[in-house]
C-alpha cells in the first residue's frame, strides 16, 4: 500500500485531501506545519508528499529542500497553494504544483499515474 503525507495548515483542506486518498485504497499522514512534516518523515517512509506552500510554521519550500537534502533519491513532493510564485525556486523534488482551490481528484489522478510510472 502506498504512503502519503498531507502537510496544511488549514485542517478541512487536509481531513478532505486524506479522505479523498483513503477511499483510493492509500495510506494517509498529515501534519498541519512543515516542521511538523519533517518530524514525522524522520520515522515513516512515504511514496509521496503533498503539500501546502505558505504555512506559518516551516513551509513547504522548506520542507521540500529538507526532504531532498536529507535523501536525494526521497520521493516527491506535490504542492497545493493559492500562490504561483513559488515557480522560480521549485527544489527538483517537486513534480507538480496544483493551484487553490484544486479538485481532489486531480491531484488523486496525478498520484495514480505517478505511482503507475514508478512501478
Amino acid at each position: 500500500m502506498r504512503k502519503i503525507l498531507i502537510v496544511d495548515d488549514e485542517e478541512i483542506i487536509c481531513d478532505l485531501m486524506a479522505d479523498s486518498f483513503r477511499s483510493r485504497g492509500y495510506d494517509v499522514m498529515t501534519a498541519s506545519s512543515g516542521d511538523e512534516a519533517s518530524r514525522i518523515s524522520l520515522d515513516n517512509d512515504f511514496d509521496l508528499v503533498i503539500s501546502d506552500v505558505r504555512m506559518e510554521k516551516g513551509d513547504g519550500l522548506e520542507l521540500a529542500e529538507i526532504l531532498l537534502k536529507r535523501d536525494p533519491q526521497y520521493p516527491p513532493v506535490v504542492f497545493v497553494t493559492g500562490y504561483l510564485d513559488t515557480q522560480a525556486n521549485v527544489p527538483s523534488n517537486v513534480k507538480k504544483i496544483f493551484k487553490k482551490p484544486m479538485r481532489f481528484n486531480e491531484i488523486a489522478s496525478f498520484a495514480d499515474e505517478l505511482f503507475k510510472e514508478a512501478a
